[in-house]
């Protein structure tokens, strides 16, 4: 449409440039005026009628961060020719429903990139945008919160990686498609799972107890492995795992001085304390279980993890992994309410018994 000839409506039909300029003198004046807080809707849609669109961007931008905007002048906005208006409709959280959801077939792509990126649009205008012909706007609608369940399953088997990467990120992700795919071959997905488990406690939890060693160990050596999932992998039932874990580990590997089992502090100077000793303190937190897991010697606070319900699952996992762990807690155990822990204690039970 040819600015010279746009029209913008009001209740009482319709009016053109020439009819606006025999009102005000330049659209410098119209602008002001429109801007002023007793400016009437009629003069707002005057002013929507620019054809300088750097001079609507700005009045447009200064409607919406405004307290309240008129309906016939958001309709105005949403239907400006310039896709650069309305885009700033799209993004716009206050703007009604209808409109928004009339925006996931707009022509322009940048519109419905905005679109899928406000908080307001709703997760059937969401799933509309998933099965754009565009990718870009399918990654935005991939990251959007309120996007359905069923869509992010969906799109977590996408044939584009780069699709399936913006669904690894999600943190609401669950258990089963972050092991799928800790198992895809993309680079690009894999990396960002790792990623998100540095950021997300449920992704993490997700990553460190994938069944496959083969997995956990690839994860573990991931190049974006951050030390907060590393440290996941602490109090791994493998103690290869483990032990690659705290190699990878910068804080463990390289701490300025020795730190202290019992307690994970630096190591008094002096006489040091005995194991008997060390067993007469206050029992051990989970930091200084990880380091005792792999010692010759365990403290008495290290097998009490195991049957301890505070403690990380998967630190009386590792726990139960020991072969010296005393008949009384392996018994406590066995009656565990968690079903991952009583197998556990019961195939403890069994290597016990095999080995008389």
């Amino acid at each position: 449409m040819n600015p010279s000839q746009r029209q913008a409506s009001d209740t009482s039909g319709s009016f053109d440039i020439d009819e606006i300029l025999g009102v005000f003198a330049n659209w410098e004046e119209i602008m002001r005026c429109a801007r002023h807080h007793n400016a009437t809707v009629k003069e707002k849609l005057y002013a929507l009628a620019c054809p300088h669109l750097a001079d609507r961007e700005q009045l447009v931008s200064w409607l919406l961060g405004s307290e309240e905007t008129h309906p016939e002048v958001i309709s105005a906005i949403a239907n400006d020719p310039a896709p650069e208006i309305r885009a700033l409709i799209a993004a716009y959280q206050h703007a009604p429903a209808g409109i928004l959801a009339g925006f996931a077939h707009d022509p322009a792509e940048s519109v419905r990139i905005h679109l899928a990126g406000n908080p307001s649009t709703t997760p059937a205008t969401l799933t509309a945008l998933a099965h754009d012909s565009a990718v870009p706007v399918v990654l935005a609608a991939a990251a959007a919160e309120a996007l359905d369940f069923l869509e992010r399953d969906r799109l977590a088997g996408h044939p584009l990686g780069s699709v399936r990467a913006v669904i690894a990120r999600r943190p609401d992700l669950p258990a089963g498609i972050a092991e799928r795919f800790a198992k895809d071959r993309t680079e690009e997905v894999v990396e960002a799972l790792v990623q998100a488990a540095a950021c997300h406690t449920e992704t993490l939890a997700s990553i460190t107890t994938i069944r496959d060693a083969t997995l956990r160990e690839k994860l573990l050596r991931h190049p974006a492995a951050g030390s907060r999932m590393i440290a996941g992998f602490f109090a791994d039932p493998l103690r290869d795992i483990r032990d690659l874990a705290r190699q990878r580990n910068l804080a463990f590997s390289h701490a300025p001085h020795k730190l202290h089992p019992s307690n994970s502090a630096p190591a008094r100077t002096g006489t040091p304390r005995s194991h008997e000793e060390n067993n007469r303190r206050a029992p051990l937190n989970p930091s200084a279980i990880y380091w005792y897991l792999d010692a010759d010697f365990s403290s008495p606070s290290v097998f009490a993890a195991a049957v301890n319900p505070e403690m990380p699952k998967l630190l009386r996992l590792a726990v139960l992994a020991r072969s010296d762990v005393p008949t009384a807690i392996r018994e406590a155990c066995v009656t565990d309410p968690d079903s991952e822990i009583r197998s556990a204690a019961l195939a403890l039970d069994h290597r016990t018994t095999t080995s008389r």
